[in-house]
C-alpha cells in the first residue's frame, strides 16, 4: 500500500502545481522550490479538534531547508492535503485543502510561521479555509469528519524537494 500511495502522490504532483498557479505562491507555481536543494523537515502544529465555534483553527508551519546558495533567498511552496484511503484510488485523490508558501531570507534555512493556513468545520467536514483563492472563497473539503492531514512540498523542478510532513489526525467537534 505504501508504494501505491507514493505513485498516487507523484501522479498528482502535476495537478497540485497547476492548482498552485492560482494561489498566493508568489505569482503561482513560479518560483516554488527556488534555491532549495532539499527540504530537511516540514511539519505543522495546531489543534487536533476544530470546534463548532468559532469553526476554524489556524496552524503554524515549521520548515528546515537546505539551500543551493545560502546567501540568497528561497521559496518553499506547499499543499495542505488530506490522505484518502487506498480504496478511493479510482474516484478520489488526496484532496488539496489549502496551499501557501514560506519565504526564507538570505542566510536563513529554518523558519516557524504562525497562522500559515486555516482549517474549518464546514457541515461536519474538515475543510480548507486559508490561502487558496476562489470566486466564492470556498476551499476543498475532505469529505470526512476526521481527516489525516499532511503538508506536501511543491516545486517547479522535476520531482519532490523533500519529505511530506507527518500526518496529523484532525477532526471536527
Amino acid at each position: 500500500m505504501q508504494g501505491s500511495t507514493r505513485v498516487r502522490r507523484g501522479a498528482v504532483l502535476g495537478i497540485i502545481v497547476v492548482a498552485l498557479s492560482s494561489t498566493a505562491c508568489g505569482g503561482g507555481a513560479k518560483g516554488c522550490g527556488e534555491n532549495i536543494a532539499s527540504v530537511k523537515s516540514l511539519d505543522f502544529f495546531g489543534a487536533n479538534v476544530i470546534p463548532d465555534d468559532p469553526g476554524f483553527v489556524g496552524y503554524a508551519v515549521t520548515a528546515t531547508i537546505e539551500k543551493v546558495d545560502p546567501t540568497k533567498e528561497a521559496r518553499l511552496c506547499y499543499a495542505v492535503r488530506d490522505d484518502d484511503p487506498w480504496y478511493k484510488f479510482f474516484w478520489a485523490v488526496d484532496d488539496v485543502l489549502d496551499a501557501y508558501f514560506m519565504h526564507f531570507p538570505s542566510d536563513v534555512s529554518s523558519r516557524r510561521l504562525e497562522g500559515q493556513f486555516l482549517l474549518e468545520n464546514r457541515d461536519d467536514e474538515v475543510c480548507g479555509a486559508g490561502a487558496i483563492p476562489g470566486a466564492d472563497k470556498v476551499r476543498d473539503c475532505s469529505g470526512e469528519s476526521e481527516a489525516e492531514v499532511y503538508i506536501h512540498p511543491v516545486t517547479e523542478a522535476d520531482g519532490p524537494v523533500g519529505p511530506n510532513s507527518p500526518q496529523h489526525v484532525i477532526r471536527v467537534q
